[in-house]
């Protein structure tokens, strides 16, 4: 069977390399056979011009072969593979060929084709129960007559071949004879010799035959039983299934009723749960129509919400000094000391900032007030740049104490702003008609509120400075003989005006082994943005573009040329930027930058410039600038980065009256 399929496999791999013929009609017609090779592949075979040999009458033996065909059909592989053989092989169509069939095997065919006939019958009367058992016994009786009618064709067809033996000893005999004759007349007697090879041919096939015939004939006796075996355990199995069948009858008639009493149940249900669906889904319609009604209401107020919080933030940008809190809380800040006080304020708006919660401390003593700002808070650090003169848990600020005054000059401008925000919040606290209850008993309203006064009043007396609100390195240059830092400061504030960014080169030129610092420079690089010089010049360039230089030179040289093309306020801004060098190289350590070169020869750098500038400009009487105008919390209009127009300065003979001179002759001139 496996060589079957694989040779089935092949075929339907490959159609067109084969030909699957039945081998019964390539031996019955090999003209059939040749004409089917050359339509298939296109050749142009003949057939040998052979008389056709008689085919065996191998289709002559259905009865055998319908047996072995019943017992295979049983087996599902078999079954398969003969109906996949029978769909592809291709059959020979050609009604001139008799059908080789011997007689007496076609009676036996049709007797046992009438036996089946009757078993069919058999098999349709088992629903009638009475008559089966008769009938099958009538059936048996003529089976047996039938049968012996067909051993005593048996015994005739054995008396026949023995006279078959008998004659084909003879022809044998008389073979031998033609053979010596044949000998002798090779050439002459070709054809009598190509038929006696035929003789012999057909007298193997006889034998054969005769062997399958009595081998056919021991195997129909055993199908016989086995069907008279089948029939009985057949007609027992009808009984067993009929019983069967009527029980589960009467239970599928009672499964049937509960179904339908389950049905009626569920439709019932059904019903109701449509009426339900159909309640919900225009329950669902109303609430989706409301919800897109208060969808468009939300985009309606948001839009309104970001029209007045962008108005907001204009005003909050035009006045800085506003300040507003929801609730001011005064506590004892310390068992021990009985005039430190702890302000809490809560929903604080000040400087274009909203802290959740503020707390700071207060402390008076003889010198006036200190204020006192965690950085450890709930809400986080209060401040957005930590001053670096106070690298400290507690940042305590004021105007009678140098320490003190020296981290207000340190603070950021919206830091700056919101100390300012917080003395007008307690003087408003304290000029309220509560402040007396509001306050421990032993502390004194009138004395508090001079201490909070004299605070405000010393901060718009403090110099200017030079504020930022961060600064970052923007990058390190380190070359054979050059070095510099380029710092970027964000949020610039100077006397009243405000830059969105500043960049300048901290440099050092000349640098040789074991040398630094000895010719210092400050570089100013050309920008887009507006810039706090407002009489820059392109003085040289170099890889980056133009730039501005004030350069140095130890022991105590500066570029008097560049210095007399800038006008005071230039000279100012570039003074102030120098005073707050050592505090950006601070805050650049403290937030982590790592250099090349090590932070003392940088701070070692700002030390020379700023000694040299001392010397040279700051308390040189032809280079003083005219008196400082204190730090006030008025709001001047402002160059931040979001005016294109740059803020213009005041007229040089304005800013210069009392500034006429002429530049210092012991100042040297270099790099010229």
């Amino acid at each position: 069977m496996s060589s079957h399929r694989r040779m089935l496999r092949f075929h339907l791999r490959h159609p067109d390399r084969i030909l699957l013929p039945r081998a019964d009609d390539c031996l019955r017609s090999p003209q059939w056979l040749v004409e089917r090779c050359n339509e298939h592949w296109s050749l142009s075979l003949e057939a040998a011009a052979e008389p056709a040999s008689e085919y065996p009458a191998q289709d002559a033996d259905l009865l055998p072969r319908y047996f072995v065909e019943q017992i295979l059909a049983n087996v599902p592989e078999v079954r398969d593979l003969e109906q996949e053989l029978a769909a592809s092989v291709q059959g020979l169509e050609d009604p001139n060929l008799p059908a080789a069939c011997s007689d007496e095997s076609l009676d036996l065919f049709q007797a046992f084709q009438a036996l089946l006939d009757r078993q069919n019958e058999i098999r349709q009367l088992h629903d009638d129960g009475a008559g089966l058992r008769e009938l099958l016994a009538t059936q048996e009786t003529e089976s047996k007559q039938r049968l012996t009618a067909s051993n005593a064709r048996l015994a005739q067809m054995e008396k026949e071949k023995a006279t078959l033996t008998k004659e084909r000893d003879e022809a044998m005999n008389r073979a031998k004879s033609q053979q010596q004759r044949i000998d002798a007349l090779s050439k002459a007697k070709a054809e009598s010799d190509q038929r006696l090879t035929k003789a012999e041919t057909e007298l193997r096939a006889l034998e054969t035959e005769h062997a399958d015939i009595r081998e056919e004939n021991e195997l129909l006796l055993l199908q016989l039983h086995q069907v008279q075996e089948e029939l009985e355990s057949i007609f027992l199995n009808a009984q067993s299934v009929t019983t069967a069948h009527a029980a589960e009858k009467d239970e599928f008639t009672k499964r049937l009723a509960a179904s339908d009493s389950r049905l009626a149940q569920k439709e019932s249900q059904l019903q109701a749960l449509q009426e339900e669906n159909t309640l919900l889904s225009q329950q669902l319609h109303q609430v989706q129509e409301e919800l897109e009604r208060y969808f468009h209401m939300h985009q309606e107020a948001r839009q309104a919400f970001e029209t007045v919080n962008g108005r907001w933030l204009r005003v909050l940008q035009r006045n800085r000094l506003y300040c507003d809190a929801d609730r001011i809380d005064i506590l004892p800040a310390s068992e021990h000391d009985g005039r430190a006080l702890a302000w809490r304020m809560h929903s604080l708006s000040i400087a274009g900032r909203f802290i959740d919660r503020f707390d700071v401390s207060t402390l008076t003593h003889d010198e006036g007030m200190t204020l006192i700002i965690g950085r450890d808070s709930p809400q986080g650090v209060p401040l957005k740049r930590w001053s670096v003169v106070a690298d400290t848990a507690e940042l305590h600020l004021s105007v009678g104490l140098r320490a003190s005054v020296d981290s207000l000059l340190d603070l950021a401008p919206s830091d700056w702003m919101l100390v300012h925000g917080i003395l007008r919040l307690m003087g408003e606290t304290l000029a309220e008609p509560d402040a007396q209850a509001r306050i421990p008993n032993h502390v004194s309203l009138e004395d508090l509120g001079n201490a909070v006064s004299a605070f405000a009043a010393g901060m718009t007396s403090l110099p200017a400075v030079l504020r930022y609100e961060d600064i970052r390195l923007k990058r390190e240059q380190i070359n054979a003989d050059y070095e510099h830092l380029w710092i970027r400061l964000d949020d610039l504030e100077y006397r009243g005006l405000r830059w969105s960014g500043f960049e300048f080169r901290l440099s050092c030129a000349d640098v040789r082994p074991e040398v630094f610092g000895t010719h210092p420079k400050l570089e100013f690089p050309e920008s887009a943005e507006p810039s706090p010089l407002d009489q820059w010049f392109k003085e040289s360039s170099d890889d980056f573009g133009p730039k501005l230089e004030v350069r140095f030179a130890l022991p105590d040289a500066i570029d008097i040329d560049v210095l007399s093309r800038l006008e005071t306020g230039d000279r100012s801004f570039i003074a102030a930027l120098i005073e707050r060098l050592p505090s950006m190289l601070a805050c650049l350590e403290r937030s982590g930058v790592d250099l090349t070169r090590s932070w003392d020869d940088w701070r070692s750098l700002v030390s020379n410039i700023q000694s040299i500038w001392d010397r040279q400009v700051a308390f040189n009487p032809d280079w003083q600038e005219a008196p400082e105008t204190p730090e006030t919390p008025s709001a001047p209009p402002l160059a931040d980065a979001s005016s294109t127009q740059t803020p213009e300065p005041a007229p040089a003979a304005e800013r210069d009256a009392a500034h006429t001179r002429e530049p210092n002759a012991n100042v040297l001139r270099f790099w010229t």
